[in-house]
């Protein structure tokens, strides 16, 4: 951490991957580590609209999509758990996204501001949250550390993953 913060200390500019690998490794490297940025934004930007569009679905009590094979919603391979349907919300929700990015700087900021405001205090209650609600030892068994198992230390991992994709692509846009 402090040869990372030595490093944009001493930059021009303010940035990312791109900024960092080309003054520390190239302009080859920093048009590598572009692209790969650009490849993981856009499919974590495809995954979190799918999972918001799910969540609305989901309290909307309906699901209204397109299937790819031509058949009914809930059909046989046409299911939410498939994954093989056209999601018009989700890319009303990626659409307004970029409407909002093309809007400038000063129009995305204050989203962004406003958003990552909501993270942090929502990241500060589930602290405050989880101290006042926590009892026992976590540690005693693999039962009461891992009570999902294999499959639920993915889906956190996962998680986890979305979650700092987030707050990395908040920071660069700051």
């Amino acid at each position: 951490s402090f040869s990372y913060m030595e490093l944009s200390a001493r930059l021009p500019t303010k940035g990312s991957c791109y900024v960092f690998s080309y003054h520390g490794l190239g302009e080859l490297a920093s048009v590598v580590g572009a692209m790969c940025l650009s490849l993981e934004y856009s499919t974590s930007a495809a995954g979190v609209a799918r999972t918001w569009s799910a969540r609305v679905y989901s309290m909307m009590g309906s699901w209204w999509v397109g299937c790819y094979n031509g058949g009914p919603m809930n059909s046989d391979g046409c299911t939410e758990d498939d994954d093989f349907y056209v999601d018009p919300l989700a890319g009303l929700l990626t659409i307004v996204c970029h409407l909002i990015l093309l809007q400038g700087v000063s129009t995305s900021k204050i989203v962004i501001n406003v958003f990552t405001v909501a993270k942090l205090l929502l990241v500060v209650f589930m602290i405050v949250v989880g101290f006042t609600c926590w009892t026992g030892n976590m540690f005693e068994s693999a039962g009461t550390f891992a009570p999902k198992g294999v499959a639920g230390v993915i889906t956190a991992s996962s998680m986890l993953f979305f979650g700092f994709i987030g707050f990395d692509e908040v920071c660069c846009m700051a």
